[in-house]
């Protein structure tokens, strides 16, 4: 009996180192798998450490690239307000040089209109100018037949004066004759 005793003692003893040995496998497994889970987890702390750490810079150059987005925004928004701006002046500039053109256009058809006229005014002036050249020769011609005329008519009047001159004196001689010999002749009767 007691050696079945004892053989149940080392049974039982053997089954408790055994369990003790499972056991304490076990634990040192769990250990080494908990100590593999912390270091894990430690790794992963540390990639969720970095990841932050690369989030936020992220997050940094986001927001500077946001603020750099909104200035290049607000430049594109100027620069096309002043493209609008330079637009209207170009439109404005553009209306202003068609104007000019057209006044251009319409200063040259009067300039040849101008020049057409001048042309037939200087074409008419020589004309005129002819016409007068001609009328002062005709002038010239006329005053020259006047005074010509003129110098014939004094010398006509002075041939007349001297005319009437030698009549007056040959009729006051022969009137003065006639009335010495009426003169002679009544005598003469009163005698006979």
């Amino acid at each position: 009996m007691a050696v079945v005793f004892f053989g149940l003692l080392c049974v039982l003893l053997s089954a408790v180192i055994v369990g003790l040995y499972i056991q304490t496998e076990g634990t040192r497994q769990f250990q080494l798998r908990y100590n593999n889970q912390t270091e894990e987890k430690d790794q992963l702390q540390m990639q969720y450490n970095n990841r932050t750490e690369e989030k936020d810079q992220l997050q940094m150059q986001y927001n500077k690239l946001n603020e750099e987005k909104d200035q290049l925004q607000m430049q594109y928004n100027k620069l096309n307000e002043e493209k609008d701006q330079l637009q209207m002046q170009y439109n404005n500039l553009n209306e202003e040089k068609d104007q000019l053109q057209m006044q251009y256009n319409n200063l040259n058809e009067e300039k040849g209109q101008l020049q057409m006229q001048y042309n037939k005014l200087n074409e008419e002036k020589g004309q005129l100018q002819m016409q007068y050249n001609k009328l002062n020769e005709e002038k010239d011609q006329v005053e020259a037949d006047r005074n010509r005329m003129i110098k014939e008519l004094e010398t006509n009047n002075n041939n007349l004066r001297n005319e009437k001159s030698q009549l007056t004196a040959k009729f006051t001689t022969e009137r003065d004759e006639l009335q010495r010999r009426l003169f002679e002749l009544g005598e003469y009767i009163v005698y006979c």
